[in-house]
């Protein structure tokens, strides 16, 4: 399995974008999860990407942290991966 890591901070919109386009290749792939790391968005991120992440056909998980950064959100995706191979 391949573990998928978005880091996100404030781009609720695009990360909107990002998962229905992942979400779209699930037939098309070998099995993949998506782990979203919310690195503290103010901008609504954090309240609206559980749900997004409940509507996708892969497994996909949703962590937030305090705004830490992006080698700290990827850090955490990185240790909640299940893949054998981490693509971020």
């Amino acid at each position: 399995m391949i573990s998928v890591i978005i880091n996100t901070y404030n781009r609720g919109k695009v990360l909107a974008r990002c998962l229905r386009a992942l979400d779209r290749q699930v037939s098309d792939t070998p099995p993949f999860e998506i782990i979203v790391v919310d690195d503290g968005s103010d901008d609504g991120t954090r309240e609206s990407g559980p749900a997004l992440c409940r509507k996708l056909s892969a497994p996909a998980r949703f962590l937030p942290q305090n705004h830490g950064g992006p080698a700290a959100a990827r850090n955490l995706g990185v240790d909640a991966s299940e893949g054998e191979l981490v693509a971020r």
